[in-house]
């Protein structure tokens, strides 16, 4: 049995899907899966917050991916507490729990937050953890937790770093989506996109992050740090990607370029030589060919029909 905390996510419902393929899932969380779903997993209504309640849902799994967390800095933003609470005491609780239960492999779901401005790019995983935000700084302590776990216990943990993933059937609250999609429901609502001036990014589709994943189940070495990213000729500034998308969407407008906010990185660009080596692991979507997929599936949701306010970017 494969435990995914987290799993009624918008990466958890695409990890599952691919799981179920070769294996039984529980889908451990708040919040039950989708309906498509419901009648072929085993779902256990948990929060990571309630140590009983997560030790419950651990037991019997061979394996656990922890992806539940207060995700995103704005979420981070709004209730610090909060995202302390979960994503530090949370994830205690888990690898608490698959100590106490002999988890064979606990994949923890990192950030690219952790890195924070960096030093000099590409990045790797050797790089200083320098975060500007809550959330950041709460996802540097979960893993020095999973890596004290694996020192101290000998868990089999390993921590896959997540670089800005988009994707198609994304059905979060606008708010708290990346850039990529904030891009495309404002150009579908003929607004400008805001572009953020000297900011890079390296984007990563949801089949390829989910791939990787599912090949973290049996590879990686533990106690080990995964940048898992898109590819390396396919980063580019936030003005590129603001007007690729503007004619993709068939629109004619003119991007707004802004300077970043203080807690923005700049530069999200990542190597992944490591995944590519000891994983082998390579994405295998461009980014042309993932915008093209979004695009096409944010046309067919009529958002520029909904009557909403354009949504000032946060990356």
């Amino acid at each position: 049995m494969i435990g995914i905390t987290g799993g009624s996510g918008y990466i958890g419902t695409w990890l599952t899907k691919k799981l179920l393929k070769n294996d039984d899932v529980r889908i451990i969380d708040i919040v039950p899966p989708n309906t498509e779903l419901k009648s072929k997993i085993d779902y256990v209504k948990a929060d990571i917050n309630d140590k009983k309640m997560i030790f419950n849902a651990i037991r019997n799994c061979d394996i656990v991916y922890h992806l539940a967390a207060v995700v995103s800095k704005l979420r981070g933003l709004e209730d610090r507490r909060y995202c302390i609470q979960t994503n530090i005491i949370g994830t205690l609780n888990v690898l608490e729990a698959c100590r106490l239960y002999d988890v064979s492999r606990l994949i923890y779901m990192g950030t690219s937050e952790v890195v924070g401005e960096p030093l000099f790019t590409p990045t790797d995983e050797r790089h200083p953890r320098r975060p500007k935000t809550t959330y950041g700084i709460t996802k540097c302590a979960g893993e020095d937790l999973c890596y004290e776990f694996y020192c101290k216990y000998n868990l089999n943990v390993v921590m896959p770093r997540l670089y800005m993933v988009y994707g198609v059937e994304d059905n979060r609250p606008i708010k708290y989506h990346n850039v990529i999609m904030k891009f495309i429901y404002n150009v579908l609502n003929d607004k400008p996109p805001e572009a953020f001036n000297g900011c890079m990014r390296s984007f990563l589709y949801i089949t390829d992050c989910v791939d990787a994943l599912y090949i973290l189940k049996s590879k990686g070495f533990a106690g080990d740090r995964y940048d898992i990213c898109g590819r390396k000729e396919d980063a580019i500034t936030m003005e590129q990607l603001a007007r690729k998308i503007i004619t993709l969407c068939g629109k004619k407008l003119e991007p707004i370029i802004q300077e970043p906010p203080p807690l923005d990185t700049k530069m999200k660009l990542p190597s992944g030589y490591k995944a590519y080596a000891e994983l082998n692991w390579f994405p295998k979507v461009s980014l042309d060919e993932g915008l093209v997929k979004v695009v096409d599936w944010a046309k067919g949701l009529l958002i520029q029909d909904t009557g909403y306010e354009a949504i000032k970017v946060v990356i």
